[in-house]
């Protein structure tokens, strides 16, 4: 680099420069606030990008001439004093107010784009987030603004080091620099500007991709490298300068939201920037210098990068608390605000930390800025990691069908659900999505090839497949439970909006041409898989490209599903099709937040929330091997879309349901799925993964209790033909009075309920009584009572009666509503243990319920194998002291009400009863352990309630459940004489000769 060229790029102050920081500044701001009045005040950040791109390469070929290379430590250091104090206390100060101001729904994505921000990735982000369909109805976050001073810091990135390479090598062979710094710089610029012509018609997301902008920077570069050779006359400079004003100016007042942007649109605002830049400045009245070095203009320039700064998330906030657009005085007073603020932080926080003092080196430097990245960091933390604390929780705590039945409410209207909060947490609902997102099975728009996921054995007997859109995906927790419960294997095979459909679909008002692809590999990956039954499902939309009428889009959708499915039939594959499932003209979470203590009020009516035209429907009617099935009886219960239904939020939007809520699907989508795939009518229970464990059934024998059977012989019918043969009488317990046939414990206050601690319970029998018999469990160990009494009473035997809701007698911790061990389970069961351990009872009589989970376990499996263990190491310490533990099999669980079903049936026995299989867990977990420990054993007593492969609700003109799992204390009573022979067996007792052995 020549000596002489060592001075062209020497410093020079231009007042006019912060006029054009004012104008930018002042066309985003007003944009912002209202944006009717400038419809294209976005061009700002144009004219900003053209700017900085112009000071920053003077900055740097300053340096080049003087030194001959670029000093990279000092450069940035100077970028980074300059830049990230005032950017990070804004990212500081509006997370802490997202707190208080943005619902909770809004924080963990919130939190994500601080992230993005402090790192400068912002613009990345929302890239994405625009590709990304689980994100198109969120709201704007505070931080969006953080995308274009993303694209400036990776700017400088590079760009000192295009200019220092250059400038080096240039000076070795004592070349001008400035012929292959043009080159250079023209690259860049042609090239961006190409890319960001090409792909901003067909992608929205260009408009925050750094290769699509970075022409406009570079386009300041080239100014900055030439401008010292242009000579213009005055006359002629002042004309291009009025023009150039101009053309920013019409720019921001004529382009709207609907120009295509940046692409050719760009050049009008940027290369008005780049010729105010490229002239020489002039405040003579005549010239636009004039202007922009007004004293107001300097000040709204010299506070401009603040200004840009605090003004959005001023906005964001004012919306969040007005809940609508601003007016004049509210837009009015969000400027001030801004101003105000953007003052404070150009004066007390850019000018305080913008030098180094002197005497320090640059290391301190590097400890502030790196101690405002930390804190900006820290704070996102705060709005992140709630929601991820809160997805676990709900994944952990949608095992506890007790607490958090969900879609099961639907199969028992009566059913009692606990007052406690709901899962997921708000916070945490936004992406409480199928599992298939994470780890990229679901493949977003762009994606023409399946990526699919499986779930259960690779030796399954039967093979799932799920295909479609999102609204197919959010199937996918409940198909992984029927995976879990039955050993299917279930196969993903979902794209972000992309129906399974034989036809041209529109994407984005364009033909989505990687949705056709990607159903023609999908097609072929089916048909090469060959499963037992695909199900889909899809958005209530569907819009067929080129269609001419919405006849004619309905028709054509109807032809493309109905050939979709017949090419799978033709293939040996039967088609399981849902229907739409509700969508809510508002966010459902958004809603809920703004009614914490009164969900309903978010409630809507079914037939509100979905199309009169179901495309799917029709074409079902078309195909012989397609099968409708409408879930929404098991979503709305009575006709009524509620956002919280047992305990769980059931909508993660307007139109998805989330992944928690999917999981409690789970039993009424299996029945529908189980009688497609195995060729039999079954609703399916909660089953125990299937291991070759059974306990031993109840013999038929008897023993006298003082059970009078009559007319009503209940489980005698079972053992009994002379009973089974009896004329049907009018049920009992009557059906509206079955719920509330209790055990008598669970009246008098002897059966505790959950969140006892201390031992609690009652006695009968003579207390000097030859034989002590304890009952401990939950209320699956509770229902056997009735029996209990009647055997007690009758052979005098002392029963101490130890029960408790939600708590098996078990040494482990039990999960609570918080997803934590619950510590008042914990307690109660080791006081328990330990009183009978005093008690040194002859035998302690137990059940449970399986579906209640421990802590620390995620999964049915996992949960069984827990249980089991558990169940092992309570009857061996009790074993160690010489008592005996027998153990009462788990009864049938339903899908739904029996009593409910009876009384919608006209008592029609046939049309209530569900198969053994699907009632039954597989294995029960009480016989597993039982083969463990020789001092338990586990008896069935599903014999009495079953009849072959069939479980009723009535037995011997009795209502044997009075829910969907637990007996009725009628039929419970019922059972005494058979329980009997069992438990005097188990005691040793000894009896009359004529009495008949088990």
């Amino acid at each position: 680099m020549s000596a002489s060229g060592r001075m062209l790029w020497a410093s020079e102050f231009r007042p006019d420069i912060q006029g054009m920081r004012a104008i930018a500044v002042l066309l985003v701001l007003v944009f912002h606030v209202f944006p009717a009045s400038v419809t294209g005040g976005y061009v700002g950040v144009d004219v900003f990008f053209v700017i900085s791109g112009y000071l920053i390469t003077g900055i740097l070929l300053k340096g080049a001439a003087k030194d001959q290379r670029v000093d990279y430590l000092k450069f940035y250091e100077r970028r980074g004093r300059r830049l990230l104090p005032a950017a990070s206390l804004a990212l500081v100060v509006s997370g802490l107010a997202a707190f208080v101001f943005l619902p909770s729904t809004q924080w963990e994505n919130t939190g994500w784009e601080v992230v993005a921000s402090a790192l400068y990735v912002e613009n990345f982000f929302l890239y994405f987030e625009a590709l990304d369909y689980l994100a198109a109805d969120y709201d704007p976050s505070p931080f969006q603004h953080y995308w274009s001073l993303s694209i400036e810091e990776q700017f400088y990135i590079f760009w000192p080091v295009i200019i220092g390479v250059i400038a080096w090598v240039m000076a070795r062979t004592r070349h001008s620099v400035v012929p292959v710094l043009g080159i250079a710089f023209g690259a860049v610029f042609a090239g961006s500007l190409a890319l960001s012509v090409l792909y901003s018609t067909d992608d929205g997301g260009t408009y925050f991709l750094t290769q699509a902008r970075i022409w406009e920077l570079a386009l300041g570069g080239l100014v900055a490298l030439y401008r010292p050779f242009v000579k213009l006359s005055a006359g002629l400079s002042v004309v291009l300068r009025w023009l150039a004003l101009l053309a920013i100016l019409v720019a921001g007042v004529w382009f709207t939201s609907d120009t295509v942007f940046p692409g050719y649109a760009a050049l009008l605002p940027t290369l008005g920037a780049a010729l105010l830049l490229i002239t020489g400045h002039s405040e003579k009245a005549y010239d636009p210098g004039a202007l922009l070095a007004l004293r107001p203009m300097r000040y709204i320039g010299d506070i401009s990068y603040s200004l840009y700064l605090w003004h959005w998330p001023v906005v964001v906030f004012a919306n969040a608390l007005l809940g609508e657009t601003p007016g004049p005085l509210t837009g009015l007073s969000i400027i001030l605000i801004s101003i105000v603020l953007a003052h404070l932080s150009k004066f007390h926080v850019e000018d305080r930390f913008r030098e180094r003092p002197a005497g320090t080196g640059s290391g301190r430097s590097a400890i502030i800025c790196l101690g405002f990245v930390a804190g900006s960091l820290a704070v996102a933390m705060c709005l992140i990691v709630p929601s991820i604390y809160s997805r676990g929780q709900a994944a952990s705590l949608s095992l506890d069908f007790g607490n958090y039945p969900g879609a099961l409410v639907a199969s028992d209207p009566d059913m009692i659900v606990p007052d406690m909060p709901f899962i997921p947490r708000l916070e945490a609902v936004r992406r409480d999505n199928p599992e298939a997102y994470v780890l990229g099975c679901h493949v977003d728009q762009a994606a023409t090839a399946p990526a699919p996921c499986r779930y259960g054995p690779e030796d399954a007997e039967h093979v799932l497949a799920i295909v479609g859109d999102s609204h197919a995906a959010q199937w996918i927790p409940a198909l992984r439970f029927l995976a879990e419960q039955r050993d299917y294997a279930v196969h993903t095979y979902t794209k972000s909006s992309c129906e399974f459909i034989d036809e041209m679909v529109n994407g984005a008002d364009e033909p989505y041409e990687a949705c056709r692809d990607w159903y023609y590999n999908t097609l072929n990956a089916l048909i090469e898989l060959q499963p037992d039954l695909v199900i889909t499902g899809k958005m209530t939309n569907t819009w067929i490209a080129g269609y001419t009428s919405v006849q004619d889009n309905n028709e054509r959708a109807v032809r493309g599903f109905a050939s979709a499915w017949q090419q799978l039939g033709e293939a040996g594959i039967p088609v399981m099709v849902i229907a739409q499932t509700p969508n809510f003209p508002f966010d459902v979470p958004d809603c809920v937040a703004d009614h914490p203590d009164d969900p309903d009020q978010c409630a809507q009516p079914l037939e509100d929330l979905t199309q009169d035209f179901d495309a799917q429907l029709e074409a079902a009617r078309l195909v012989p091997t397609a099968t409708l099935v409408n879930m929404n009886d098991a979503i709305c219960p009575s006709g009524m879309c509620r956002p919280v239904l047992g305990n769980i939020l059931a909508f993660r939007d307007s139109h998805h349901l989330s992944a928690t809520f999917s999981r409690t699907l789970g039993p009424a989508l299996s029945a529908r799925i189980v009688p497609l795939v195995e060729g039999r009518q079954l609703d399916i229970g909660l089953e125990s993964p299937a291991t070759p464990a059974s306990p031993q059934t109840v013999a038929m024998a008897t023993l006298p209790t003082g059970f009078d059977p009559g007319v009503y012989p209940g489980a005698m019918a079972r053992i009994d033909p002379e009973f089974a043969m009896l004329a049907p009488e009018p049920l009992r317990p009557p059906l509206d009075r079955a719920f509330y046939d209790l055990p008598a414990v669970q009246r008098n206050g002897c059966h505790v309920g959950s969140g006892a601690t201390g031992v609690s319970g009652c006695s009968i029998g003579p207390e000097d009584a030859e034989y002590v018999v304890v009952l401990a469990g939950d209320t699956f160990a509770t229902q056997w009572y009735p029996a209990l009494h009647d055997i007690a009473v009758f052979y005098g035997l002392r029963l101490h009666v130890r029960t408790r809701s939600r708590c098996p007698l078990l040494d482990a911790p039990m999960m609570g509503s918080d997803g934590q061990a619950d510590p008042t389970c914990r307690a109660w069961s080791d006081a328990t243990l330990a009183e009978i351990e005093a008690l040194s009872p002859d035998l302690v009589i137990t059940s449970l319920n399986w579906t209640q989970p421990l802590f620390g376990f995620n999964g049915p499996a996992a949960q069984l194998t827990g249980t089991e263990d558990a169940l092992i190491q309570t009857w061996e310490r009790l074993g160690d002291l010489g008592i005996p533990v027998l153990a009462l099999a788990s009864t049938p669980v339903f899908s739904r009400d029996p009593v409910d079903c009876l009384i919608e049936n006209d008592a029609r026995i046939e049309s209530c009863s569900e198969p053994r299989r699907s009632v039954l867990p597989q294995a029960d977990v009480l016989a597993r352990a039982a083969e463990t420990v020789q001092s338990a054993t586990a008896i069935s007593l599903n014999e009495l309630l079953c009849i072959d492969d069939t479980c009723p609700p009535v037995i011997g003109n009795m209502v044997v459940y009075r829910s969907a799992g637990n007996l009725s204390a009628t039929y419970a009573q019922s059972t005494s004489p058979a329980l009997a022979a069992i438990l005097l067996d188990a005691l040793g007792v000894q009896r009359d000769a004529d009495q008949p052995s088990p």
